[in-house]
């Protein structure tokens, strides 16, 4: 939510009428923290993707000559792997690129009411 405010009030400050030299500050800003928030998400949905192999993975294993309880640990990592792995943000919102969207979405919303606020 933060981040969101954050890139809505650079993106306006970006939009009325500044000197040059901040236009290139806050457009560095602005697409620094834009880049932060894509890093956590991007790299977040690569955990998703990779965590949502893992079940697969463990049952494609050549498990069938192995030992009891070498397969007893194969049946619990398919288990376990069955819920994928998050990084989360707060409780309740799960980092992924969909969040990267809401984010995105929520700081347009914000930039047009403060734009329309002004105009």
């Amino acid at each position: 939510m933060s981040s969101s405010v954050l890139v809505c009030f650079l993106g306006f400050l970006l939009s009325i009428g500044v000197t040059p030299i901040l236009i290139c500050k806050l457009g560095l800003y602005l697409v620094a923290a834009t880049v932060e928030i894509y890093l956590l998400c991007y790299f977040s949905e690569s955990l998703i993707d990779a965590s949502e192999g893992v079940s697969s993975a463990a049952y494609e294993m050549n498990w069938f000559g192995a030992d009891q309880g070498f397969k007893k640990m194969l049946i619990i990592i398919a288990i376990r792997a069955q819920k994928p792995v998050f990084l989360k943000a707060t409780v309740f919102l799960d980092m992924s690129m969909t969040t990267m969207t809401m984010f995105l979405q929520m700081s347009y919303r914000f930039f047009c009411v403060i734009r329309t606020m002004y105009a």
